[in-house]
C-alpha cells in the first residue's frame, strides 16, 4: 500500500519550500533535515577499502528498511560520520575551518577554503557537497547543482545531496524532475523530513 502523492505547482512549491525552511525542517544540500552541523573528523585510521565499503552498504540498506523515524536517525547519522571521515589530515584541517566560518555565517571565507578542499582532495564527496550547501546559501544555484552532480557521482546514495538538488530544482521550477529527485533521496532514507514537500493529492489520504 502506497500513498499517491504530487508536488505542488511551482508558486505554491514556493510558498511549501520557503515554510519549510522557515520551520527548520530543510536545510539545503549538505544535511538532512535532521543531521546536525557535524565537526571535521579525523582521518580514518583502521580498516580496509573493501571493508569501509561494506559498512557503508549495511548502513544503506539498514536505513532503507527502518521502520521508524527513530530507527532511521541512528543509521542516517552515522552515515553522515561515514561520510564525513576525511582522506588526509590537510582535508580534515580545511573542513573543521570551513565549518567553523560558516558557524560564523562567513560564507566567502567558507566558500575559498571549500575551493582549496575540492582542489587538494576531489575524490572525497563531503568536500563537494560541503561547497554545494555554501553556494546553495548564497544564492548560486547553478553552480550549487554543479556541485552536487559531483557528490553523487562519488556517492549516489547521498540522501542529503539529493535532497538539496530537489529543493534547487524545485525553487527553479523544474517540479517534475525535483519529484523524481526527492523520490530518489525517499528511497534511500525513507524519513527523510524533505519527504514533507511530498504533498497528497486534492489534500486527500489517497490509497494505491
Amino acid at each position: 500500500m502506497s500513498r499517491t502523492t504530487r508536488l505542488c505547482g511551482p508558486r505554491g512549491l514556493g510558498l511549501v519550500l520557503v515554510a519549510a525552511m522557515a520551520a527548520g525542517s530543510v536545510e539545503g544540500p549538505a544535511y538532512a533535515g535532521e543531521a546536525a552541523t557535524p565537526s571535521a573528523r579525523r582521518p580514518a585510521e583502521t580498516g580496509s577499502a573493501d571493508a569501509r565499503t561494506e559498512v557503508r552498504r549495511q548502513l544503506l540498506a539498514k536505513l532503507s528498511r527502518a521502520q521508524t523515524e527513530d530507527e532511521s536517525k541512528i543509521y542516517a547519522r552515522q552515515l553522515w560520520e561515514y561520510w564525513f571521515e576525511p582522506p588526509s589530515p590537510e582535508a580534515a584541517a580545511l573542513m573543521a575551518r570551513a565549518l567553523e566560518l560558516r558557524r560564523r555565517r562567513d560564507r566567502s571565507g567558507a566558500l575559498a577554503v571549500l575551493d582549496r578542499l575540492v582542489e587538494t582532495e576531489p575524490q572525497w564527496a563531503e568536500g563537494w557537497n560541503q561547497r554545494a550547501t555554501m553556494r546553495f546559501e548564497v544564492g548560486e544555484f547553478d553552480a550549487s547543482l554543479d556541485d552536487i552532480e559531483q557528490v553523487l557521482a562519488l556517492e549516489p546514495s547521498h540522501f542529503g545531496a539529493l535532497s538539496g538538488q530537489a529543493m534547487i530544482l524545485m525553487h527553479q521550477g523544474r517540479v517534475d524532475t525535483a519529484r523524481s529527485v526527492l523520490r530518489r533521496a525517499i528511497a534511500v532514507h525513507p524519513f527523510l523530513a524533505e519527504r514533507r514537500l511530498l504533498l497528497p493529492v486534492d489534500g486527500n489520504d489517497q490509497r494505491t
